[in-house]
């Protein structure tokens, strides 16, 4: 922490709360969390807490009891919170006085708020992204009829509260932290800061292999992955079955929509991996293909592409925040036609891909790796008010000094 606080020494530990288990595998949060847990372990032992009363996915039957509203709105978060969950981390909290607890999303942003009022250890925000404007690109594109203009406001409330409260606050690129300041006012920029995304990366060449198929992979029932999933099933690939040499497009993730399994059966040159233990081999051998039209933080699937030398061809959005050039990191396209004959382009000149994957993976290694973010997670614990400080050098590095 700040120089106020106490030294390296008298740090304990650290808690990590988010709502599922580590070892979850659907969409990008899980893989945040394990970043996270990475990052904080390198500076001080952390503890993973799951609070899972918060996750939709498991129906928690304890009694709600009374949410307050929020700035004279109502919590849109309200049926994520569980009362007994929230006694029982209190408790937790107090029984191992960590140095400071870090709440990964903002749905559990009332347990944050009890373990501040009731303990007195900072607690860090991490927002990922900035939900308020994803969740205005969710009700604009009608992803889903929850998202209503009404549950908009309700985000932003949520997020102006969490930075007048929260000790700090990260969120996962530059671009959001932009956009969060903007949106909410500077007065607190110095507690917001950006903490990347990241993936552990272990291939230290890039393949020199053909490409062998187009790809798409992530959580596919999450509504712009759907949505660009029916772009590449409908309109890309009747346009890559015309090319010379077609080849297949895989989709590959959790969660596949009956529609997607049905359309295998129907749809020529169409592959579906539902729920794959591994996807190293087919991201090594494929180029990915990203029509994304909506979307939030930044995309796990483009870093993993680039981990494993696979070319990218994407949108803006698909690749936004991640500070990709065109020509040199990716491919642009926006519409199917250029999609196809992005995808052609790599396949037929192998010195572009090779510039393509090698540029890549030259950059998420330097800045979307667990090393990268370990020293951003650094910076950010050095900034926090108050003792105990932990300092900003990695235990693996401290040791050996």
């Amino acid at each position: 922490m700040s120089s106020q606080g106490g030294s390296a020494d008298s740090a304990t530990k650290a808690m990590l709360l988010a709502p599922g288990d580590l070892a979850d595998r659907g969409g990008g949060a899980p893989m945040r969390w394990r970043a996270l847990h990475s990052a904080l372990s390198a500076f001080l032992p952390t503890e993973y807490y799951p609070v899972t009363c918060a996750s939709p996915d498991l129906m928690c039957q304890h009694p709600k009891g009374d949410v307050q509203d929020i700035d004279g709105l109502e919590d849109p978060f309200a049926t994520s919170y569980c009362p007994i969950q929230s006694e029982h981390l209190v408790s937790r909290v107090v029984a191992e006085a960590p140095s400071f607890v870090v709440a990964s999303e903002l749905r559990l942003h009332r347990y944050a708020e009890q373990i501040r009022l009731r303990t007195g250890v900072p607690v860090v925000d991490d927002m990922h992204n900035v939900e308020y404007t994803l969740r205005q690109e969710l009700a604009a594109h009608r992803m889903a009829s929850r998202y209503t203009e009404e549950h908009t406001r309700q985000i932003f409330a949520v997020e102006e509260k969490v930075l007048r409260q929260a000790a700090g606050v990260w969120v996962c690129s530059g671009h959001d932290r932009e956009t969060l300041l903007k949106l909410h006012g500077s007065s607190r920029s110095d507690a917001v800061h950006v903490v990347s995304n990241a993936i552990p990366v272990t291939t230290a060449t890039v393949p020199e292999n053909e490409i062998e198929a187009a790809a798409f992979t992530g959580l596919i029932s999450y509504g712009p992955n759907e949505q660009a999933v029916r772009t590449l099933v409908e309109e890309v690939l009747p346009l890559l079955r015309g090319a010379r040499s077609a080849l297949p497009l895989v989709i590959a993730g959790a969660r596949c929509p009956d529609w997607l399994s049905q359309a295998v059966e129907t749809t020529p040159g169409l592959r579906v991996l539902p729920d794959p233990d591994d996807l190293s081999e087919l991201i090594g051998r494929s180029a990915l293909l990203i029509p994304l039209q909506v979307g939030g933080g930044t995309r796990f699937k483009v870093l993993e592409a680039f981990a494993l030398g696979a070319p990218v061809v994407s949108t803006a959005k698909g690749v936004e925040g991640l500070g990709l050039v065109h020509g040199l990191h990716y491919l642009r396209a926006d519409r199917p036609d250029e999609f196809a004959a992005a995808f052609e382009r790599l396949r037929s000149d192998r010195a572009l891909t090779r510039r393509l994957r090698t540029a890549g993976h030259e950059l998420v290694t330097r800045r979307f790796s667990f090393q990268a973010v370990t020293a951003q997670v650094g910076a950010a614990i050095s900034a926090l008010p108050g003792p105990p400080s932990t300092g900003t050098t990695p235990e693996t590095t401290r040791s050996a000094l």
